[in-house]
């Protein structure tokens, strides 16, 4: 038996943390810590750009763009703001709310100031200590304790407020951050609540949950590019790797930037490009090492998405919008190209009508209108394939150095996921029920609609992508391994081994596959210096197989030892991270 060593670093997509409190949930299954408010919220955190000592005008003037009234509530230490709506909205519209607002250029952030009720049962050996959870006056006069996990795979807690005070669970647990506690002596946060508006003594702190979750890396994944994630998330996820917990070197987008009306509620907003410009701007200072486009950016919008970004250093990737031509994303700059977006209906002899029928339907307020309409194009843009447009759009890739990330994985679940052998894949078990719940088409906005028809062209489609890849591939296009987690059936860590099979099957030596997932990472994000290869002076970051991938590619699910930013993880460490898993997944 012959055992390769190899560096895999993953690119999977998308990953989510869910946040907890202790204890268990009273009368309930301890899968949700927290309920929000069922009335919603009148109440918004702002921080302005300009730090004007009179915020009113300014409020005043961002919501007569929006058609909303924002009144003034009170400034807080940190120099954001409470304000209040001049309606009270449901949670979800609160959201929706926040994301028009934050286009605005004089806003750097915003957020919904929702109420969340802890529905626990204490169980904290310290919990007497904890005067905040049950004291009246100064607490938050609350039967909640801390630290066992509810079921999340991974769990961050942002403390928001003035610090955090000592506890055991917390130890080594912390990612870096202003400490407001241990920066100020005797802290305070003027007007706060808890203390009749007086200045307070940094009770605030004690609201925070503390959580000893070890996230699952059994699967010789030692690297991530995150798609889509809260900054302040990010931040916490990196910090785990760098404080030698088992857990991927990741980097992050953050928010999406798209244009009105946009796909996921919480993306940052651009309808122009001025605001364009702006929104890049609020996400590479909020620590985002790349921007993510999306779909509905307008063309001037995303023009100047991509030259701010060079102008801040960083760079563009993700969807090419609909108003955009992948060969003019690739000219212009982007720098990776996730999902083949747009790359087959632009190798079709009907692309110019393709293009403007997505433009009429992204114009439509009609609900679902633009997914409609994708899903309607689909035929056609299988039975239209030119040859010669597609050899054109290859050079301008391979050209321009443009990345492709097939993300074969999800494709092939978005084109099949109405077949039971997907609900039937026994890795549904490392999932937590309410991830695994959502994966039910039935159920999900994008494909609830679909007919017969949809999902048989769904799938041709998908065959189509194989043989685009296997083409793009012998042109020199570079590609990069990508899973997009958590779309459904997307499986951390091993959905990474299902991509490189199925780069094998489109055309790819199992060389090249296992390449678009180690050394051509550490290419594209200009870390060659430390990663991609094993080296001696190279960063630590490896994976021991039992049999060799060249052989066979499926031999990348053979780990025999991870070894993390120099730590060694043997087999018996990686099974009882999974066994872990799986018991938070389904406890």
């Amino acid at each position: 038996m012959r055992r390769l060593s190899l560096v895999l670093l993953s690119l999977l997509y998308s990953l989510s943390s869910s946040p907890a409190l202790a204890g268990n949930e009273v009368g309930k299954p301890a899968s949700a810590a927290l309920r929000a408010d069922a009335d919603g919220t009148d109440r918004f955190i702002v921080k302005l750009r300009d730090p004007a000592a009179d915020p009113r005008p300014a409020l005043a003037a961002i919501g007569g763009t929006f058609g909303e009234r924002l009144e003034h509530v009170r400034r807080m230490s940190g120099g954001a703001h409470v304000v209040r709506l001049g309606r009270r909205v449901m949670n979800l519209e609160a959201h929706a709310v926040a994301g028009r607002l934050r286009s605005d250029p004089r806003v750097v952030l915003i957020e919904p100031d929702v109420v969340m009720h802890p529905m626990l049962v204490p169980n904290d050996t310290m919990y007497a200590q904890q005067w905040h959870y049950y004291e009246a006056q100064g607490g938050i006069n609350l039967p909640a304790a801390w630290d066992r996990t509810t079921g999340a795979a991974s769990i961050t807690v942002a403390v928001i407020d003035t610090g955090v005070l000592p506890h055991a669970d917390l130890a080594s647990r912390l990612a870096p951050g202003y400490d407001f506690v241990a920066g100020v002596a005797g802290g305070s946060d003027p007007g706060d609540y808890g203390c009749n508006g007086s200045t307070s003594s940094w009770h605030g702190t004690h609201v925070a949950g503390t959580i000893g979750a070890v996230s699952n890396n059994a699967n010789g994944v030692t690297g991530v590019r995150e798609m889509y994630g809260a900054p302040f998330a990010i931040a916490a996820w990196k910090q785990k790797y760098y404080g030698g917990e088992p857990w991927p070197r990741m980097i992050g987008s953050g928010h999406i930037l798209d244009g009105p009306k946009p796909v996921w509620p919480g993306s940052a907003v651009a309808g122009n490009a001025e605001e364009a410009r702006a929104a890049v701007d609020r996400l590479h200072a909020a620590g985002a090492d790349f921007i993510k486009v999306y779909t509905k950016l307008p063309r001037d919008a995303y023009f100047a998405a991509l030259d701010e970004a060079k102008k801040v250093g960083t760079y563009c990737a993700g969807h090419v919008p609909d108003a955009v031509t992948v060969a003019e994303a690739s000219d212009h700059g982007q720098r990776s190209i996730e999902h083949l977006t747009g790359v087959a209906m632009d190798c079709s002899s009907e692309a110019e009508k393709l293009h403007a029928e997505r433009a009429a339907a992204a114009a439509d307020t009609t609900a679902g209108k633009l997914f409609k309409t994708w899903s309607a194009q689909t035929s056609r843009i299988v039975a239209t394939q030119d040859p010669k447009r597609a050899a054109e759009l290859f050079a301008t890739l391979k050209r321009n150095h443009t990345w492709m990330v097939p993300t074969f994985t999800v494709l092939r679940s978005m084109s099949s996921m109405n077949d039971s052998v997907f609900a039937a894949d026994p890795r549904v078990k490392y999932m937590p029920a309410q991830i695994a719940d959502g994966w039910d088409w039935k159920k999900d906005f994008r494909f609830r609609a679909r007919t017969p028809e949809d999902w048989a062209n769904g799938r041709k489609s998908f065959k189509l992508s194989m043989q685009i890849v296997g083409a793009m591939n012998e042109a020199g296009v570079p590609i990069l391994a990508g899973t997009d987690m958590l779309n459904p059936f997307t499986f951390p860590g091993f959905s990474l081994h299902d991509e490189l099979g199925l780069l094998n099957e489109a055309g790819l030596s199992p060389a090249e596959a296992l390449r678009a997932a180690t050394l051509s990472p550490a290419v594209f994000m200009n870390a060659t210096d430390s990663l991609g290869t094993v080296e001696k002076g190279k960063r630590a970051d490896l994976v021991l197989l039992d049999d060799n991938p060249l052989d066979d590619i499926q031999n990348v699910r053979k780990v025999n030892a991870v070894v993390l930013n120099g730590r060694l993880y043997d087999r018996a460490a990686l099974d009882a991270l999974i066994a872990d898993e799986q018991k938070k997944a389904r406890p």
